[in-house]
């Protein structure tokens, strides 16, 4: 019986045991599965938003004007919204529930960025007679003004950093500030002295039909970084809204004379682009003109030892910092005023962000979007996504440079397939799909094989990169290291000097 007994004592006390115990485990299951499902849809949501802000500025002619980047980013914002509202089933409910789960959104650029989160907003009222009057406050989330990657110096320098090497410097001197804006250069290399632009261009020949006529032109750059054309009667033009818009009066561009760079009328019996010369010659003189700066810190005296292309240099290693601790200081700020404002019972506070996470942050565009105290199981969620555009116009990026070669077919600079002596290099983007025209449901691409429609492709092993046949029998016999370096940096340079930054009329 005392057997029986304590059989009887062990499943009374076993049996509930194990019971709450499976049930705990269970919960921690669907806890940690509902994480992972909510992980999922934060980061999908993100890269929609990415894909709605690149499509908007790519076929978007004035996408570098600030007004214009907000109502860019607003739209991205509310598709990052719609999607996630989707996504968790509440697509009903959309912005009024969801956004109260989002403490901000960070919109990181070339040269600063973009914070979306609440603030308290004057509400205001109208009275009977038409007149305004405060009414109280608006908790409300916006899209903040735009913060600089900056930092300020020791003697009172304000130093304004980028993703790549250009730089905005504020000296004080006196009762005067001098700005000084360009980019650092660590090394001498070589470019064309001269290209012969041509790409594919969209215009409405006729606004009553609609007829829209895509034909290829060449182009230079003016000195606004304005692409002008040139048409078959060797008349020049701009595009503006689709439309065909001639040039009457003299527009000029930038020259390379021995030395120095001068302005000079387009002329379209001499229709070459020196941008990428121009770039180097007025950089090289930037950086000395830096360096000749006495009080200047080490890290900002560039050498070919502190190269800023150079990711472990001094320069690129305190840029970085500077750029990571700018956000994360604006977003703690951000997500710490929200925690006390906000009417949920939930400590919103910012999730570290991981180091590998940050190098998407240093190397294009990005989005960070935080989601945080909606219940998941047990536990209340809480996490971050970061997705990296490839598709934007604000930004070059360097390892997004493509080289045409003999195939008509774009590659990046050390794939083994690409041939030829005369290679012409692009940033991704230009490979693109473009819209007819604002509303139409039609794309062209602005590079086509010689004499056709067809698009030019990207080269299959540059896709896979891993791929790349380093031993393949085929031969690579006229595009050697020289050919590609020089059409590569050619192309580089260009597109940055060609970048439209908020800083670079400052004087």
């Amino acid at each position: 019986m005392k057997l029986q007994y304590m059989i009887i004592i062990f499943a009374i006390i076993i049996i509930p045991i194990t019971l709450l115990l499976t049930i705990y485990i269970q919960s921690q299951t669907d806890s940690i599965a509902l994480q992972t499902k909510y992980d999922s849809m934060l980061l999908d949501a993100t890269y929609d938003a990415v894909v709605a802000f690149d499509s908007n500025t790519l076929n978007n002619e004035n996408s570098s004007n600030k007004d214009t980047l907000r109502e860019t980013i607003a739209a991205s914002i509310n598709t990052f919204v719609n999607s996630l509202s989707n996504n968790l089933g509440v697509g009903g409910y959309s912005k009024e529930y969801l956004i109260p789960y989002v403490p901000a959104i960070a919109y990181t650029m070339y040269d600063g960025f973009y914070i979306y989160s609440p603030i308290n907003n004057l509400e205001t009222k109208v009275n009977p007679d038409g007149s305004t009057y405060v009414s109280g406050l608006n908790y409300e989330h916006v899209l903040k003004p735009y913060i600089y990657y900056s930092e300020i110096l020791d003697n009172g320098y304000i130093i304004n950093y980028s993703l790549d090497n250009y730089i905005t410097i504020y000296l004080k001197k006196y009762d005067d500030i001098i700005v000084k804006s360009g980019y650092l250069l660590g090394n001498d290399i070589e470019v064309d002295d001269d290209e012969e632009l041509e790409e594919n261009v969209s215009i409405i020949t006729d606004e009553i039909s609609k007829t829209i006529e895509i034909k290829p032109y060449k182009y230079v750059y003016s000195t606004n970084h304005e692409k002008i054309y040139k048409d078959e009667e060797n008349k020049l033009f701009r595009v503006i809204d689709y439309k065909k818009q001639d040039i009457i009066n003299d527009v000029y561009q930038y020259k390379v004379e021995g030395s120095e760079v001068v302005e000079r009328v387009i002329n379209p019996d001499n229709f070459k682009d020196q941008s990428a010369k121009v770039y180097y010659i007025e950089s090289k003189k930037f950086t000395e003109e830096i360096n000749n700066i006495v009080d200047m810190p080490d890290y900002l005296k560039i050498s070919s030892i502190n190269d800023p292309e150079d990711e472990s240099s001094a320069f690129t290693q305190h840029k970085r910092e500077v750029i990571k601790t700018c956000i994360e200081d604006n977003l703690n700020n951000a997500i710490n005023s929200y925690n006390s404002q906000s009417e949920k019972e939930y400590n919103f506070k910012m999730p570290k962000i991981t180091e590998k996470d940050w190098e998407q942050v240093f190397r294009n565009v990005s989005v960070i979007s935080f989601f945080q105290g909606i219940p998941a199981g047990l536990r209340m969620y809480n996490n971050y996504a970061i997705v990296t555009s490839t598709g934007n116009k604000e930004y070059v990026d360097p390892s997004l440079m493509y080289l045409i070669g003999n195939d008509e077919i774009y590659h990046k600079k050390d794939c083994k397939m690409l041939t030829g002596n005369n290679l012409k290099g692009y940033p991704k983007y230009d490979f693109n799909q473009y819209r007819k025209n604002y509303n139409s449901p039609e794309f062209y691409y602005k590079h086509s094989k010689n004499g056709t429609e067809e698009y030019i492709q990207s080269c299959y092993y540059c896709i896979v990169d891993s791929a790349n046949p380093q031993d393949s029998d085929i031969p690579v016999d006229s595009s050697d290291d020289n050919i590609r370096n020089k059409a590569y940096y050619t192309a580089l340079a260009r597109e940055r000097y060609n970048l439209i930054k908020t800083t670079q009329n400052l004087k």
